[in-house]
């Protein structure tokens, strides 16, 4: 029988779910302002601490990743690709998709108002569980459980990133060399995007791809080494 490995998301579950069989910050994670007013709890035992923390984190660990796997891009690039990553919306929706919502503590009148599907308390709980997973299991640890959930939608980001950077790149250097625009001709061949990039009517590259956007990609990137090597033919 095929031993299969736990995903991403069951391998971050499991982990909070045995931190929460004993005491431990973990389980203040989940307590909302309003649930430890309404108890006489004291200000530090809701999870706004452990969010500050959590809110650092997260940045360091995400842009550590995308430094050290991404060189080609620029710092432009790479906090967009960031932004994309850790903004509130992003990170509610990972709080939802690794059942967060059914655990936050809620005081009553947060609980009637929706507080529990709000993407605002779904952030914050998200980013006072990475804070209080650093204090349990320290940063390597940490890293192990966070990256895994970003990859996908990190790589995604990226090939969109470098698909608008070397479009723009070529932009900005036939608007240089000629004041002029290049020209994309697309066509589908055998299920294939077929991508070609003009200037002055003269073919400057293509690019085949199963979809129009990297089509578009290769064609620019192509575009882009012919014309920094011939610049003055142009």
């Amino acid at each position: 029988m095929e031993n299969l490995q736990p995903g991403p998301i069951e391998t971050f579950q499991g982990q909070v779910r045995a931190l929460l069989q004993k005491e431990c910050l973990v389980q203040r994670s989940f307590v909302h302002p309003s649930y430890a007013n309404e108890r006489n709890l004291e200000p530090q035992e809701s999870y706004e601490r452990l969010e500050y923390l959590g809110d650092a984190l997260l940045t360091a660990v995400v842009s550590e990743y995308l430094f050290l796997h991404f060189g080609r891009l620029n710092e432009g690039a790479l906090t967009m690709i960031r932004a994309g990553l850790v903004n509130e919306g992003s990170l509610a929706g990972l709080a939802r998709e690794l059942g967060l919502d059914r655990l936050v503590l809620l005081g009553r009148g947060e609980e009637r108002s929706g507080g529990r599907q709000k993407p605002s308390i779904l952030c914050d709980v998200f980013e006072a569980l990475v804070g209080a997973l650093f204090l349990e299991l320290g940063y390597d640890k940490l890293k192990d459980l966070l990256l895994p959930l970003f990859d996908a939608k990190a790589r995604a980001l990226v090939s969109l990133a470098e698909a608008k950077d070397e479009k723009s790149q070529l932009q900005e250097l036939t608007h240089a060399l000629c004041k002029e625009a290049p020209v994309y001709k697309q066509t589908e061949e055998s299920g294939e995007f077929l991508v070609r990039v003009f200037l002055r009517g003269r073919l400057l590259g293509e690019g085949r791809a199963a979809n129009k956007k990297e089509a578009s990609r290769r064609a620019a990137r192509v575009a882009l080494s012919k014309l920094k090597e011939g610049a003055d033919a142009y």
